[in-house]
């Protein structure tokens, strides 16, 4: 696109404001057009990922390379992921449950972005999409460029909502009118990150991931003291705390992505840019080689919870992640420990890495990793082999959230015999009649009726030897969520459920329930209930906090003082006043 007249720099801007507007102009078609012209998820799944690839590459690649090239960057890196994510879709009946597992995007998203600047690389001038210093700079620079330029759009929609408001003041809507008009809001935010990212391509020199880095490398020393004081206390203070749980393999494997970042940026594009102070250079070897306590304990931390529960989806994403921060802990290990070049390996073994994640991430869309089927049929073996008892057995996750893999198992379980076979068939059963999970845990605890008599053995009521009115709740009532407070007791050892039976609402026929529960934490909820002329029950009540340091004693207290009968009845006289249809009180 040629643009006579202008400077070069003119027409760059132009260039990739417009670009940028048409992709925010896609974007407002993806989200608020097609759907509702196509029908097929699936085809605006394919629709969103291949463009929304496509226009990031050539935004990311434009500046470093021509426009030509950068379209052929986007094509490369949105055409394939694209369609790998389309194909892994099919492992659930629809789109909408399959993106909400969450895994597959994060695998598109490095298919689609760890490319680039490889791809960058091979196209630029240099021509070597293996040079260490070029793939360096030019993925910092991808960064750094981006977020510029998304600060800069940020602040762009900031004057603009202030500009509107200062309109406002005057009766003046054009922003307002103007951002009513569906496309334009899209249309605007593209338009500006795209010629924010042209300034900052003009401005290189000065905007580049220099600063960042070197920001960076004063974080080396406190993270390797840090680390050093969690490897020397691990044996002394024990390791209780870490296995079996994946929030501590969690903050294991964030503190670990940090070391191995702080080692990268340390290092730099070469050894003349890296760090010269004799202790910085010390300080990046001993975090070097202390990365791999860090991501061990993270893989055995996730292990051991695979060991305990088997594969699920998260948990082959978790062990998938910790096997890859393993890799890179024992790559920097092997090369502090064996070479003095030992910075030219690690540089080496980044770029390994870079085509090994990438390769990862594309098996994670093919069937080789799926891992509902993986997940799936390892809880029907942990199950055959008895390592799963048959109250353990979560049919539900298994069935409803891992797709068509685990539906396509849940035949297999009800061939099993043995002692759990009658509460597997019992279980599948309630699978079949539920409509969500609320409704197969109450077909699972048994009739409605039976857990509703179970709550009345185990309320207090109060005034002593009140009759309940028959029918009590029908089908308005809650005991599950009744039976969980009753079983927490007061301060009093008290069941943490009472129950006062009055003539709460004169004008109302009948009588009223004032129901007190203990919930979870310093909860404690009142629900007043009445009889309509129809017959159904009618539910009044809302939740009521009691905060303060004595929150708990204070809700105990006042089940306590039910149960007890320490309560008072009578009327609260007050004046109301009607305006229209409303009816408003004042309390005293």
């Amino acid at each position: 696109m040629g643009f006579a007249g202008l400077s070069s720099a003119s027409a760059d801007r132009i260039r990739m404001a417009l670009t940028g507007a048409g992709a925010g102009l896609t974007f407002w078609v993806l989200a608020d057009v097609l759907p509702d012209m196509i029908q097929n998820d699936r085809a605006v799944l394919f629709l969103a990922a291949l463009l929304g690839a496509f226009f990031a590459a050539v935004l990311a690649a434009s500046g470093p390379l021509n426009t030509t090239r950068a379209i052929v960057v986007g094509l490369a890196v949105s055409a394939l992921p694209a369609l790998l994510l389309l194909w892994a879709s099919f492992r659930f009946d629809n789109v909408k449950d399959f993106l909400e597992t969450g895994h597959p995007l994060f695998a598109f998203a490095l298919l689609a972005s760890l490319p680039v600047p490889f791809l960058i690389a091979g196209l630029g001038p240099e021509r070597n999409w293996r040079g260490y210093p070029e793939l360096f700079n030019q993925s910092w620079n991808v960064v750094v460029r981006y977020v510029a330029a998304w600060l800069f759009t940020g602040l762009f929609w900031a004057v603009m909502m202030l500009s509107n408001e200062l309109f406002g003041i005057i009766g003046l809507e054009i922003i307002e009118d103007m951002l009513d008009i569906e496309p334009v809001p899209y249309v605007i935010t593209g338009l500006v990150l795209g010629l924010a990212l042209a300034v900052v391509n003009e401005l290189s020199d000065y905007v580049s991931p220099f600063l960042v880095l070197r920001l960076l490398r004063l974080l080396l020393p406190l993270v390797l003291l840090v680390v050093l004081v969690f490897v020397v206390m691990v044996p002394i203070r024990g390791l209780s705390g870490l296995f079996g749980s994946l929030s501590a393999a969690t903050i294991l494997m964030a503190m670990a992505i940090g070391g191995i970042t702080l080692v990268s940026t340390a290092i730099d594009q070469s050894d003349d840019e890296a760090v010269t102070m004799p202790f910085m250079r010390l300080a990046t070897r001993v975090l070097a080689l202390a990365l791999p306590v860090l991501a061990g304990l993270a893989a055995y931390a996730v292990w051991m919870r695979v060991n305990q529960h088997g594969w699920s989806p998260d948990r082959l994403g978790a062990a998938t992640l910790a096997a890859a921060i393993l890799a890179y802990a024992i790559l920097y290990m092997v090369a502090v420990a064996r070479s003095p070049r030992w910075m030219k390996d690690i540089r080496r073994f980044n770029i390994w890495m870079a085509m090994a994640v990438i390769a990862v991430a594309a098996l994670w869309l093919t069937p080789v990793l799926n891992p509902q089927r993986l997940s799936a049929n390892s809880q029907l073996a942990r199950y055959q082999s008895g390592q799963t008892a048959v109250e353990d057995l979560d049919l539900w996750t298994i069935t409803r959230d891992w797709g068509r893999a685990g539906q396509s198992v849940a035949p297999e379980f009800a061939k099993i015999e043995g002692p759990g076979a009658a509460a597997v068939a019992e279980q599948l059963a309630a699978l079949d009649a539920a409509n969500d999970f609320h409704s197969y845990q109450r077909l699972l605890s048994g009739p409605q009726s039976d857990r509703m008599q179970d709550f009345l053995s185990r309320v207090v009521v109060r005034p002593a030897g009140a009759v309940l009115p028959e029918d009590i709740f029908g089908d308005a009532g809650r005991p599950d969520i009744w039976l969980d407070a009753c079983a927490r007791t007061t301060v009093a050892d008290n069941p943490g459920c009472a129950m006062v039976l009055a003539d709460f609402l004169p004008e109302a026929e009948g009588t009223e329930i004032l129901l007190a529960t203990k919930e979870a934490g310093d909860w404690l909820r009142l629900e007043m209930w009445s009889r309509e002329d129809s017959g159904q029950w009618r539910n009044h009540g809302t939740p009521v906090r009691l905060s303060g340091p004595e929150a708990i004693l204070q809700s105990d207290a006042i089940i306590d003082q039910i149960a007890t009968g320490e309560f008072a009845l009578g009327p609260v006289s007050v004046t109301t006043i009607g305006i229209g249809e409303s009816r408003f009180i004042m309390l005293p």
